[in-house]
């Protein structure tokens, strides 16, 4: 309904803007044009999941416009500057966190980190074909639509590659980013007076033209600061005032080395690519041929506020075989060795401790090989190889099975506990479910109908399983998810029992059995995880904090902005 309404009051403003051409003439074409105004209406009424902190920078942008031209040029550009550095600080932390739970933001990102120039070409462009329609439907320009169309679009590309660079810059380095914007000023002055001079054109074109150009400069911004994507010229460099850090992982062939990682609470974009070797932007045929020194790596952008590195490091080493100098399961060469490269002084402090702390577990009989070293650039990899889980599922598990690494780390990570232990521990049907495959009669177990709250773990082990959030009746009588915390987290066996085929569903550290999953679910997954209560226990939103789940609250705290 509130979509509708903001849509009607579209129209309407549109439909007064043609009435009152006139006398809305001069605001029309001005700074802030109305159409930017009704475009973000209809923004706000299609994506209702932005925060306040967006649609105030938004806002602040317009309102900053609307009286730059009533001050100084200085004042006016430093002011939209600042303006558009704080949306997109807004839209980068917004966006990062939303697409973690919406699939067609989740896809908008990746073609935002996969193809950086052409994002911002497009959301350059994207606001000429409103701002022509108005602009000529109101009299403002006496020429064919087409023409005026045309020429905007190619009086827009020349300064994308302004806006990109200057857009970075304001984060990273202010000092080279008003060097530039004070440098485009003058190119700009000095056409202005051959234009002046030579046409005979008004001085206000330069004022105009300089002025929109820097308020303008920071849509680029909020772009470039998700891309984690070093080819092509884009910073990889996020600041540290953004509280995030970079973490960069050595394991093997990088395809494997994604999905352990891409559905942890703040996690912010991870990048297959190549670092550590001698070369600059190597091909992935070259780093296989060994000719580079470089390894399969991936660069993992997080919030150590959310997710600390030391938990990093903790799943790091358990997709690994940290004994192997030569390669990792199947994959032999010198690119396919393990290493941590850390990015500051207390990252390297970790690592060293962290790998202290596994080579004294006497998990492995063999010592630790892993090599801790300085971050070297990074470059990243071919898009084909970006994602490639998601690309090509099918493939990609055959090859993790076949290459050893799953079997591997099934071995020397999950397995079952104690048999004794768990039968003092575990009640009879805890016991028999999870670890003989039993299954609960319908309608009995304890959280069934549960509506609380909060996530469920694994009764045995404890690890995260599945959220209240994404809990549904699906009339069968056990509890049923449309999807796990993470997909990590559990991992899936067929199961020919009773004469059927099915996919078993089981915890990856407890290796107990949960339950199954069928593909006859809801949107937006279309799948049923059908799961017995008695291999669950329920921590509610209030204490997840104390009971150390604190990681995951971020996920009820998004619910409460919708």
């Amino acid at each position: 309904m509130r979509k509708w309404i903001v849509l009607t009051v579209y129209a309407l403003a549109f439909a007064l803007a043609y009435l009152f051409k006139e006398e809305l003439n001069g605001w029309i074409t001005g700074d802030p044009p109305l159409w930017s105004l009704l475009a973000l209406s209809t923004l706000l009424a299609f994506v209702p999941i932005l925060p306040y902190r967006v649609v105030i920078a938004a806002a602040g942008y317009m309102l900053g416009g609307l009286f730059g031209g009533m001050i100084t040029l200085i004042s006016s550009t430093l002011a939209g500057a600042l303006v558009y550095a704080g949306a997109a600080y807004g839209f980068r932390d917004v966006a990062s966190r939303w697409t973690e739970r919406l699939k067609p933001l989740e896809r908008i990102s990746k073609v935002i980190e996969q193809r950086p120039f052409a994002t911002i070409v497009l959301c350059k462009l994207t606001p000429v074909f409103p701002q022509t329609a108005i602009n000529i439907y109101s009299g403002a320009y006496n020429i064919p639509f087409f023409t005026y169309l045309a020429a905007s679009v190619v009086g827009k590309l020349p300064s994308v590659f302004f806006y990109a660079f200057l857009g970075a810059s304001l984060w990273e380095e202010p000092k080279t980013a008003l060097k530039a914007a004070l440098g485009y000023m003058l190119v700009l002055l000095l056409v202005t007076v051959f234009w002046v001079y030579i046409k005979k054109r008004p001085w206000t074109a330069f004022s105009f033209g300089a002025k929109n150009v820097i308020l303008e400069a920071g849509a680029s911004s909020s772009l470039l600061l998700m891309m984690p994507n070093e080819n092509g010229g884009i910073s990889m460099n996020i600041p540290q005032s953004s509280g995030r850090e970079l973490a960069t992982f050595a394991g093997g062939c990088f395809w494997c080395m994604v999905s352990p990682f891409e559905e942890l609470p703040g996690i912010h974009g991870i990048v297959s690519g190549y670092t550590g070797g001698r070369t600059a932007n190597p091909t992935y045929e070259e780093v296989c041929a060994g000719d580079t020194g470089h390894y399969e790596a991936v660069q993992i952008t997080f919030d150590p506020a959310i997710f600390p590195y030391k938990k990093l490091l903790e799943l790091f080493w358990q997709q690994i075989d940290p004994t192997d100098e030569g390669g990792q399961f199947h994959d032999r060469g010198e690119s396919y060795r393990t290493a941590i490269f850390y990015h500051n002084e207390q990252q390297r402090e970790e690592a060293k401790h962290s790998k202290a702390e596994l080579a004294a577990s006497g998990r492995f009989d063999k010592p630790i090989v892993t090599e801790i070293m300085p971050a070297a650039p990074f470059y990243a990899a071919e898009d084909y190889h970006q994602d490639y889980h998601r690309k090509n599922p099918g493939h990609y598990k055959r090859y993790r099975k076949g290459s050893g690494r799953e079997d591997f780390i099934d071995r020397h990570w999950s397995g079952p506990a104690n048999p004794e232990e768990l039968k003092t521990r575990l009640t009879p049907i805890q016991y028999e479910v999870t670890q003989k495959n039993a299954t609960e009669r319908p309608f009995t177990g304890e959280y069934w109908n549960h509506t609380d709250e909060g996530i469920y773990v694994d009764i045995v082990s404890g690890e995260a399983l599945f959220s209240s959030l994404d809990k549904y009746d699906a009339g069968c009588g056990w509890p049923s998810f449309t999807r796990p915390l993470r997909s990590y987290s559990i991992k899936e066996k067929t199961d020919t029992s009773h004469f059927m085929i099915r996919t078993e569903v089981r915890s990856r550290e407890g290796d107990s059995h949960l339950g199954h999953v069928f593909e006859d679910g809801p949107e937006p997954t279309g799948l049923r995880y059908c799961i017995n209560s008695a291999a669950l226990r329920f921590v509610p939103k209030e204490k997840m904090e104390a009971e150390g789940y604190g990681e995951y609250l971020y996920l009820f705290e998004n619910k409460q902005q919708d």
